[in-house]
């Protein structure tokens, strides 16, 4: 017994010379010496006669190895996980990274230790984005949201980020410990969904335009014949004029939202009319609800504005919709009911009343009375792919699309069915709190404003639209020198660019394009006005003019209004401004975009 003491006791003296060993040289261990002597096989089999081993030291050795196999087991399941995993201290150095953190950003794990998280920055997100994230995780809170990083080698990538904070014995926050997920595969395929439900749902809003646009040149083609018949009638021919001139913008618009609808474009977040918006496209959607069902409409008179992306608006009533359409198949009375009001936060559904930052919110919704959804699948309505459709009927993509719009618009979507009854979608986006200005179409009654004699250059291949185009500036008080083509414009210029007072050039012409031809002009006559015509693709042309000054891009078909104002802004803007310096010009003349289609 005694022997097994002093055994005990040497071990323990040599333990801790190690231990202090081990400090002295800042040597990180997993386990302390202490622990490693507690459970040393050769200690535990010397002590295995003793009463002591019984008593003390066997079941301090089961629990230490316990205590170790749970350490070893955690560590072996960070290293493997396949989230990106970092520890930094309270003070924001990288203390620790797994494979998979150094496998996403490129750094080695010796390269990350030392370093702060700020080797990741990508320059995406500004100063006041890291002083709140800061803010909010040194108070104790996780945080968790998307950002952009960028790896060792430059390029820079999407990643879900949560940050939680790790307290001491004491309650203070000792470190920080972060996973770090790259996304850059998921929000491809979103992107690829997002595209494959748009394809799905351009055969539908194409089917409804191709209904209205006959309806449209149906009109047209019988008021010229009724113009043609009352030529001796002057007040008859005027009124089926002005039946054409409304019924071709009808035309323009359909076309407009066509272009708009296919352009392949990023979210443009805008102050909208969601009222308006909501009943332009039901115009557009009716000729895709089968004949037999009532189509019933409730929308509020009111703006009802909100910060959104009209595309992607239009798109959810175009599921919303598409959804009920199907839900209705071989039911007697159909009918689809949508309907667009306010309601404050109180008038949420309980589930979003926490989880909602405005005031107050539009609703719209859309009711049927069909089949109603069972059960069991309304937990899943909205997961991509999930349908209950036959095969060949549809992917499964409309609901989800229309519930990721939803939220990349803060809103809220919410289903509301019984079986043998009919389904109620419900949608609540946030409303404006203050009511910002919408872009003003000129009012109907507005006067063209004259021209004075100026001499306007004017270029389009099409000779249909120049010639038509050439009549109207002459009526407006304009001299028009005419252009077939853009070399033909370019030289016209050359030879009497002192005599030309504004370019009224087609973006797309043979042998030179309206933006070369106005880039050549503006080396030879900084100082001239241009306005591009383009009949689509709007933001290309913006673009490639986007440095120059009194520059006009107007879209086909434009309206002799709009002709007039815009070339009375130009010219006069140039007048007026001639005393000053090419920078101050500069920065009263931006560069405006044009693209209104007439008024409806």
């Amino acid at each position: 017994m005694r022997t097994g003491l002093k055994l005990l006791f040497i071990i323990a003296f040599c333990e801790l010379l190690i231990m202090m060993l081990f400090q002295w040289l800042d040597i990180p261990s997993v386990t302390s010496p202490w622990v490693e002597a507690i459970t040393d096989p050769v200690l535990l089999a010397l002590l295995a006669a003793y009463p002591v081993y019984r008593l003390i030291v066997r079941p301090l050795a089961l629990l230490t190895t316990d205590a170790q196999s749970g350490l070893r087991k955690m560590a072996r399941a960070v290293d493997a996980s396949a989230a990106g995993i970092m520890i930094t201290n309270a003070s924001g150095i990288i203390e620790y990274s797994n494979p998979a953190f150094t496998n996403i950003t490129g750094y080695s794990a010796g390269e990350l230790a030392g370093n702060t998280p700020a080797i990741l920055k990508s320059g995406e997100q500004d100063e006041t984005f890291y002083q709140h994230f800061w803010q909010t995780i040194s108070s104790g809170v996780p945080w968790s949201g998307r950002i952009v990083d960028k790896a060792k080698d430059g390029h820079a990538y999407p990643v879900r980020l949560t940050v939680s904070p790790i307290t001491n014995d004491e309650g203070k926050i000792s470190h920080y410990v972060a996973m770090h997920e790259d996304v850059s595969e998921q929000e491809t395929l979103h992107k690829q969904l997002m595209q494959a439900q748009k394809m799905e749902a351009m055969g539908t809003l194409v089917a409804g335009i191709a209904h209205d646009f006959n309806n449209v040149l149906a009109g047209i083609m019988g008021n010229c014949y009724l113009a043609e018949v009352k030529a001796g009638d002057p007040h008859q021919v005027s009124e089926k004029l002005d039946r054409i001139r409304k019924q071709s913008q009808q035309a323009a618009g359909l076309i407009r939202r066509l272009l708009i609808f296919a352009h392949h474009e990023a979210i443009q977040m805008q102050p909208l009319s969601l009222a308006s918006l909501i009943r332009e496209s039901l115009k557009l959607q009716r000729a895709s609800v089968p004949e037999n069902v009532e189509l019933k409409t409730d929308i509020a008179s009111t703006p009802m504005e909100v910060h959104g992306d009209s595309i992607q608006l239009q798109q959810v009533l175009l599921n919303l919709i598409g959804n009920a359409v199907h839900a209705l198949q071989g039911r007697p009375n159909p009918f689809i009911r949508v309907g667009l009001t306010d309601v404050d936060r109180s008038g949420l559904p309980s589930v979003f009343r926490s989880k909602s930052k405005a005031v107050r919110f539009a609703h719209l919704f859309v009711e049927d009375n069909g089949n109603g959804i069972a059960k069991e699948h309304r937990e899943k309505l909205f997961e991509p792919f999930f349908t209950t459709k036959e095969r060949g009927k549809g992917i499964g993509l409309g609901l989800a699309m229309a519930y990721g719009a939803v939220q990349a618009h803060d809103g809220f979507i919410e289903v509301e069915s019984e079986e043998g009854i009919g389904t109620v979608l419900h949608v609540y986006l946030p409303l404006l709190e203050t009511q910002e200005s919408m872009k003003c179409n000129m009012r109907k009654d507005e006067k063209i404003p004259r021209g004075q004699g100026e001499t306007i250059l004017l270029a389009d291949d099409n000779p249909h639209v120049l010639e038509s185009t050439h009549e109207m500036l002459e009526s407006m008080g304009y001299h028009v020198i005419t252009a077939c083509n853009g070399e033909e414009a370019t030289r016209w210029f050359e030879n009497n660019q002192n005599t030309v007072d504004a370019l009224l050039l087609d973006v797309r012409m043979p042998h030179k394009s309206g933006v070369e031809v106005a880039a050549l002009a503006r080396n030879m006559r900084p100082d001239i006005p241009v306005i591009l015509v383009t009949s689509h693709d709007e933001e290309d042309a913006l673009g490639k003019v986007a440095d120059f000054e009194r520059c006009m891009v107007l879209s086909k078909p434009y309206t002799p209004e709009q002709i007039g104002v815009y070339l009375r802004r130009l010219i006069e803007a140039q007048i007026t401004d001639t005393d000053q310096s090419p920078a101050d010009l500069k920065s009263k003349s931006p560069l405006n975009r044009v693209t209104e289609t007439g008024h409806e």
